[in-house]
C-alpha cells in the first residue's frame, strides 16, 4: 500500500509537471505558427 500510493503521488507530479510545459509548448508553436503565416502574407502582398 505505501509503494502504490507512493506510484501514485509521484504519477500526480509527474502529471502537474507535464501538463503546463505541454500548455507552453501548445502556445508557443501556435504562437510561431501565425507568425509565419503572417510572414507568408506579407510576402506575397509585397511581392508585386
Amino acid at each position: 500500500m505505501g509503494v502504490l500510493a507512493l506510484c501514485k503521488n509521484l504519477r500526480q507530479k509527474n502529471e502537474s509537471i507535464t501538463l503546463p510545459r505541454a500548455n507552453v509548448v501548445l502556445v508557443f508553436g501556435a504562437h510561431l505558427f501565425m507568425l509565419l503565416i503572417l510572414k507568408v502574407i506579407w510576402w506575397k502582398i509585397h511581392q508585386y
